[in-house]
C-alpha cells in the first residue's frame, strides 16, 4: 500500500533537480498513475543568493485515482493501462521540469519573499488519458514552449557540475545576466536605436577618440621576441619599472617606489581576488564599508570563499554623509568576532566606488592605525585616483605617507580601466612592501597575466604624460 503523504527536508537550489527526479518516479505517483500534488514554498527568512542559499521546502501528497479499469484480465487492457501510465509519468515530468526551472530562475533573481507555487493536478479523461495536460499545452504560444525547452536544458546542465560548479554558475547568472543581455543587444544611434543602454557600469568613453589616435601611432606597433614568449609572471620588468615611476609621480610618494614591489595582472579585481587568496583561508573575513563595489562581493566568493563583513555607513553624519569613522570599524569588528568570525583585514576604496567620497590623509592614518592595533591587512583600491578634478578636495594616496603604520600589511591596488578609459586592456597592479605577498601574488600571473604586446602598449601609455 502506498503512503498517503511524504515530506522532504529543506534543500538548496542545486538539490532541486534531484528532488524533481524522485518526485516524478512511479513511487511518488498516486494509484493508477494519478500524479502527485506538489507544493514548493520559498522560506522567507533567509537572505538571497549570493553568500547564502534560499531554502525551499518540498512536500508531496498522493491523491488516489478513482478512474480504474474494471477489468484487467485481458492482456490487451493491461498493455493499454501500462502505456497510459507511462504517458502520465512523462506528462508529470514535463510539468515538474517546467516548475523546477521557474524555481531555479526565481532563486537566481535573488527572491527572498514568501512564495508558494502549486503544481496543477492532471485530470484524466474518460479513457484514462491525460487530456487536461494536452489541452493546457495546446493553448500555449509556440515561443512559450520554446522558452520552456530552453529553461529545461539550462536547468539540467547542472547535473554535470559539482556543487562548486553549480555555485559558480549561479553566481555568474545572478551577477551578469543583465550584462549578457546588454552585450547581445547594444544600443547604436544608427543601427540599433532600440537596443540596451548600460547604466549600471562605469566606463569612460569620452577619451576613445584620443586613445584611438594614440594607439595608432608607430611606437605602439612594436614586436620583440620577448613579447612573444612567456614573461616574468609578475609582469615584464619594463612595465613594472614604468608603473613604479608612474605611481611615484601621481601618488606624490616621498621616495621613488621600488619596481620589485610591483605585480601586474589582468584587472584590479584580479589583484583583489588573488590578495584574498594569499591572505585568507576559506571562511575568513574582511571588514568593508558599505555601499560598496559589487565586484568585491563577486570575486571574494568566487575563489577564496572569503566573507565580507559590512560596516554600514549613515547618510546623516556630523561632518559629511557616509563618512567612515574608526568607532564604526571597532563596533563591526566586535559584533562579528562575537559571532565567531576570524578577521584578516580591512578593504578600503579611495575614491570610494560608488559614493565618490575622498578620504582625508588624517582619516587614512586612523584606518591604518586601527588595522595595526588588530594585526589586520589593509587592501586599498585607488583605481579612481586620477578621476578627481576638484581642487578644493585633493586626493591623498597612502603611498604619499612618509611612513606607514604597518607597511607589510598595507597593499595598494590601481588600474587603468577608469582613468584611461581602457577597460578592455584588462590591467591592474599591486604595490606592496611585503616581499612574501609579492612572490605569492606573482604566481597568479601564470593564469591572470597580460599579453606581452599589451604590456608594451600599456608601458608607452604610462610614459606619455601629455
Amino acid at each position: 500500500m502506498l503512503p498517503t503523504s511524504r515530506s522532504m527536508p529543506v534543500c538548496t537550489a542545486h538539490q532541486l533537480l534531484h528532488a524533481c527526479a524522485r518526485l516524478s518516479s512511479p513511487e511518488w505517483l498516486g494509484q493508477g498513475g494519478t500524479p502527485a500534488f506538489i507544493t514548493l514554498a520559498i522560506n522567507p527568512g533567509i537572505p538571497p543568493y549570493p553568500g547564502h542559499s534560499t531554502s525551499i521546502r518540498l512536500c508531496a501528497a498522493h491523491r488516489p485515482s478513482t478512474g480504474r479499469l474494471e477489468s484487467r484480465h485481458k492482456q490487451e487492457d493491461l498493455e493499454q493501462e501500462k502505456q497510459q501510465h507511462r504517458q502520465n509519468i512523462r506528462d508529470q515530468e514535463a510539468i515538474l521540469i517546467h516548475l523546477m526551472c521557474k524555481v531555479v530562475n526565481l532563486l537566481h533573481s535573488g527572491a527572498s519573499s514568501s512564495l508558494e507555487l502549486q503544481l496543477p493536478r492532471l485530470s484524466l479523461d474518460s479513457k484514462g488519458g491525460a487530456g487536461g495536460a494536452q489541452q493546457a499545452q495546446s493553448c500555449r504560444e509556440p515561443d512559450q514552449l520554446s522558452h520552456q525547452l530552453s529553461d529545461s536544458k539550462t536547468a539540467f546542465i547542472s547535473c554535470y557540475l559539482s556543487n562548486r560548479g553549480i555555485d559558480v554558475s549561479a553566481l555568474y547568472q545572478s551577477n551578469f545576466q543583465d550584462f549578457i543581455a546588454y552585450h547581445g543587444d547594444k544600443y547604436h544611434e544608427d543601427t540599433n536605436t532600440l537596443g540596451f543602454i548600460n547604466l549600471g557600469l562605469s566606463e569612460n568613453k569620452h577619451c576613445i577618440d584620443l586613445l584611438t589616435e594614440r594607439l595608432s601611432q608607430s611606437d605602439m606597433n612594436y614586436i620583440d621576441d620577448d613579447l612573444l614568449q612567456y614573461p616574468d609572471w609578475r609582469g615584464h620588468a619594463f612595465l613594472r619599472e614604468e608603473v613604479a615611476q608612474f605611481l611615484t609621480y601621481y601618488c606624490k610618494a616621498p621616495d621613488l617606489l621600488d619596481p620589485e614591489n610591483v605585480v601586474v595582472l589582468n584587472s584590479s579585481l584580479s589583484v583583489f581576488l588573488t590578495l584574498t587568496m594569499v591572505l585568507c583561508d576559506p571562511g575568513d573575513a574582511f571588514l568593508i564599508p558599505t555601499p560598496l563595489y559589487s565586484g568585491f562581493t563577486l570575486t571574494s566568493h568566487l575563489y577564496s570563499k572569503v566573507e565580507l563583513i559590512h560596516v554600514h555607513l549613515q547618510s546623516k553624519m556630523d561632518t559629511q554623509p557616509f563618512q567612515l569613522i574608526v568607532d564604526k570599524l571597532e563596533k563591526a569588528r566586535r559584533e562579528a568576532k562575537f559571532k565567531g568570525k576570524k578577521f584578516r583585514g580591512l578593504v578600503l576604496c579611495n575614491l570610494n566606488n560608488s559614493l565618490g567620497n575622498i578620504d582625508t590623509l588624517d582619516s587614512l592614518k586612523e584606518y591604518l592605525e586601527f588595522a595595526k592595533r588588530h594585526n589586520l591587512h589593509v587592501i586599498i583600491d585607488e583605481t579612481y585616483m586620477l578621476s578627481e578634478f576638484r581642487a578644493s578636495i585633493p586626493f591623498h594616496s597612502v603611498l604619499n605617507m612618509k611612513s606607514l603604520p604597518d607597511p607589510n600589511r598595507t597593499h595598494v591596488i590601481w588600474g587603468t580601466s577608469k582613468s584611461f578609459g581602457i577597460s578592455g586592456f584588462r590591467f591592474g597592479t599591486l604595490y606592496t612592501h611585503n616581499k612574501e605577498v609579492v612572490s605569492a601574488i606573482g604566481v597568479f600571473g601564470f593564469l591572470h597575466g597580460i599579453a606581452g604586446i599589451t604590456q608594451h602598449k600599456l608601458c608607452r601609455l604610462l610614459q606619455d604624460r601629455e
